[in-house]
């Protein structure tokens, strides 16, 4: 950014570690706290200290647990940071020229489902297709149910493609086999919708309160002794992963029930003056390349399923379900939206239009007395 650096040369931890002294300092590293309060850069070679007082950042929430470039000088011992930023991030396109055909996305097909030229035909010549996306669906609150079986009743004339519901389920998670007849009824209100069984798969992510796993992603789907009665009166139901991906057409879509926004929000060492939220928000998870650019205290993981959380290459459409204000964003071509809650909001959820990219708020309007 600044002038005079066009020949800037990456360093490593161990180069800085063997001399006392040295300018111009590009530092591609692991954002760490090794010791309580004092701020570490890592990289495979070693780990130098940090003094971030002076440090003026590009936009972005840079969280412990981030990976960050940054530039300054070495003097005794510690990295005084001037500039710090994310490291470029990479276009899906650039990504996948590196995996020729081999699909690395996931999935039944053995090649890459995002070339199909048929696929990209038929998406084109659907532009009333749509994904309806509704999180917190509290099945436990009269309220909700009757807001959500407005939802199913009106889509049925006009079937969407999917419908994925995100949790929690249970507004109280005391009881958990109480859930068991919650989805019970939700498959009662659903055998009834005739175009829905026949056209639309629905998805049910769980959060971390859902039952039966732990607060760690990425966590199984609801099990099946719970979610049963409503896989026979629903057949076309999916009990997903969280996180989960879907594929639709050419399209590749990532969808997580969790408090990221927040999250990311709390645990950001740096909070942007400038700017809105959602754009911060979405240059991090895209530079950062995962929907987990945090330390796993604050954001645990299951270190053998890391790849579930990858967002490399770049999918089309990235879905949060954080019950904080929605939005939605396009960064490198990548559209990353936040649903909101659905009771918390007034009962509004998002409607995402494959063929155009476009999405869609969405309410179901107060019962006119």
């Amino acid at each position: 950014s600044g002038t005079g650096k066009s020949k800037l040369t990456l360093r490593k931890v161990e180069n800085l570690l063997s001399t006392s002294k040295m300018n111009d300092v590009v530092l591609l590293g692991l954002l760490t706290q090794l010791t309580e309060g004092r701020f570490y850069l890592e990289d495979p070679t070693g780990s130098v200290p940090c003094d971030l007082s002076a440090a003026a950042f590009s936009a972005g929430l840079y969280c412990e647990g981030c990976f960050v470039l940054a530039y300054g000088k070495f003097r005794d011992g510690t990295l005084k940071i001037e500039e710090m930023g994310f490291p470029p991030p990479e276009l899906a396109a650039s990504s996948r020229a590196f995996y020729g055909s081999v699909n690395c996305w996931g999935g039944p097909s053995k090649t890459l489902l995002k070339h199909s030229r048929n696929l990209a035909e038929l998406e084109k010549a659907n532009p009333d297709h749509s994904l309806v996306f509704v999180s917190d669906c509290w099945l436990d609150s009269v309220e909700v149910m009757e807001k959500l079986k407005q939802l199913l009743k009106g889509y049925d004339d006009f079937p969407p493609v999917a419908i994925v519901l995100m949790g929690p389920f249970g507004k109280q998670q005391d009881n958990v086999y109480g859930l068991k007849s919650r989805f019970q009824m939700l498959g009662e209100v659903l055998s009834s919708c005739e175009k829905l069984k026949a056209q639309t798969d629905l998805v049910l992510v769980p959060s971390c309160d859902d039952p039966a796993a732990a607060n760690i992603l990425p966590r199984p789907p609801i099990p099946n002794a719970i979610a049963g009665e409503l896989v026979k009166r629903f057949p076309r139901t999916i009990l997903a992963t969280n996180p989960c991906r879907l594929q639709y057409c050419t399209q590749q879509i990532v969808v997580c029930r969790a408090d990221l926004v927040t999250k990311l929000c709390r645990n950001t060492i740096h909070f942007p003056k400038q700017g809105h939220l959602e754009e911060h928000f979405a240059r991090t998870l895209i530079s950062q390349g995962t929907l987990a650019p945090l330390h796993p205290i604050a954001f645990p993981t299951h270190w053998s399923y890391d790849a579930a959380l990858s967002l490399y290459p770049l999918p089309d459409l990235v879905v949060i379900g954080d019950p904080c204000q929605a939005f939605q964003t396009t960064e490198q071509e990548c559209t990353v939206m936040n649903v909101g809650s659905f009771p918390k909001s007034k009962f509004t959820f998002k409607v995402y239009y494959p063929s155009n990219r476009t999405v869609e708020d969405s309410q179901i309007p107060d019962e006119v007395e």
